[in-house]
């Protein structure tokens, strides 16, 4: 080939030696941009200063300047690619997905650090996806952290991150490989406990978070034990800070509550007691504030003690008006599944009447219905959730299909409750009595997992 020769010594397998070729002129012509100072391709244009120590302070000004824009470029993008990627499809989601990783790594080097907001970004896409797309995303998460960390040594946010992306992959699955993926993100957290200061407050409430979701999935005879471990977290958390970090208080209460759905009733009778106590504490704490009535009223809606539900639902009314459209649809889900039909409807149709209906009233709606069997009025409930967001009266459509026998619209509605993520997880969807028949067609759902 013409401007080849070959040299008096071996060359590398593949190599070639160029006649002529100038080694000093060509790495020449590769710093020759930097020759004038500050280069004009960085900054865009030369800045006329004749002092050279205020020419130094306006480049490093206007480097400065350039490379946030740049920053905030990127994160515009990748965050534009993410809010199409919620409702992309086929081959778009394909495309627009490896777009997106290319963009959120380079705007995270780009930062030099990992935002907690930028692996919680991919976690909440994730919930949006079916359990095939969704388990893709939070594996190419787990690679690509691990990669991240190892330039970056942080083991108390890598742990954080680890935590996160194994309890959500965990929904996936149940038995042995659920709790294998609950004991890593456990085992990460306690490797790097951090002092119980205000500082780490998130860090060791997510703990206990993880602990309890864990106890809550994975019912069995281990279980009792990981729930005793959450509790004491928590205790110890609301203990010493409850007062000042009012979110602690709702996370135990609702664990408590969790838990008590999958436990014997006698332990769910002492858990959901406990509920009650810390609920009214909280209460008691600040009467005038209305999330706290929220959170009595939903111990004591898990406790079966309606009256008390409405007395802490209208008290939070009475305080703020305005949350009627979130309160009516909560409380009628409540009632329904309790077995009272007539009054959750009745707070049903209250909500319907005050504002612009969201699907999830709906959903739950058609939900309560199915409990009942009233099949023809949950199907036009459903009908009416799915005109607002496809895939969010699916379920609902598969447990009338599995009550009649019909396994072809079972799959075909699980199949669609999955494509929107909006699908129960493995373990509820295995606890559920109208799934008890259909074990392949819910198999079908998180491939690669014996169910």
């Amino acid at each position: 080939m013409p401007g080849y020769q070959a040299p008096g010594w071996p060359l590398p397998p593949g190599a070639h030696f160029v006649a002529g070729f100038n080694a000093d002129s060509f790495l020449a012509y590769l710093v020759g941009g930097f020759g004038e100072f500050p280069p004009p391709s960085v900054l865009g244009a030369p800045i006329g200063k004749s002092n050279p120590s205020d020419t130094l302070a306006a480049w490093r000004s206007a480097f400065g300047t350039k490379r946030q824009a740049d920053r905030d470029a990127t994160q515009k993008k990748w965050a534009e690619l993410i809010k199409q990627l919620v409702t992309a499809r086929g081959g778009e989601y394909e495309s627009l997905v490896e777009q997106a990783w290319i963009e959120f790594d380079l705007a995270t080097r780009l930062l030099g650090r990992l935002e907690s907001s930028a692996t919680l970004t991919w976690r909440r896409l994730a919930e949006r996806r079916s359990p095939r797309e969704a388990a893709t995303i939070l594996h190419r998460l787990w690679k690509w952290q691990d990669g991240f960390f190892e330039a970056r040594p942080d083991a108390a946010q890598r742990a954080f991150v680890i935590a996160g992306i194994d309890s959500q992959l965990a929904r996936f699955c149940t038995g042995p490989r659920a709790d294998a993926l609950f004991a890593e993100a456990d085992q990460a957290l306690t490797a790097t406990r951090p002092p119980v200061t205000a500082e780490h407050l998130v860090f060791h409430s997510t703990h206990a978070d993880l602990l309890a979701k864990w106890a809550i999935q994975e019912a069995g005879s281990g279980s009792a034990a990981v729930f005793g471990r959450a509790q004491k977290m928590f205790r110890e958390l609301i203990a010493s800070h409850g007062q000042r970090v009012t979110y602690l208080y709702p996370s135990y209460i609702y664990a408590l509550e969790g838990r008590a759905k999958v436990a014997s009733p006698k332990e769910a009778a002492g858990l959901m007691a406990e509920a009650r106590e810390y609920a009214e504490r909280f209460v008691k704490a600040d009467p005038t504030n209305c999330d706290r009535w929220w959170t009595r009223a939903r111990a004591a809606l898990g406790e079966g003690d309606t009256d008390e539900a409405a007395r802490a639902f209208e008290r939070l009314l009475v305080l703020k008006p305005d949350d009627a459209k979130y309160v009516f649809p909560r409380w009628g889900e409540g009632l329904g599944k309790l077995g009272k039909i007539e009054e959750a409807e009745e707070k049903f149709g209250k909500a319907e009447s005050l504002a612009q209906p969201a699907f999830d009233l709906y959903a739950n709606w058609a939900s309560v219905l199915v409990g009942a069997g009233r099949w023809d009025d949950a199907a036009r409930r459903a009908a009416q959730a799915e005109e607002l967001q496809a895939g969010s009266g699916s379920y609902a459509c598969a447990q009338m299909a599995a009550a009649k026998g019909d396994r072809e619209s079972v799959r075909r509605w699980l199949g669609r409750a999955a494509e929107y993520g909006l699908i129960p997880s493995l373990a509820d969807l295995l606890r559920d009595p109208a799934m008890a028949e259909y074990r392949d067609e819910v198999a079908a759902i998180f491939p690669g997992l014996n169910v």
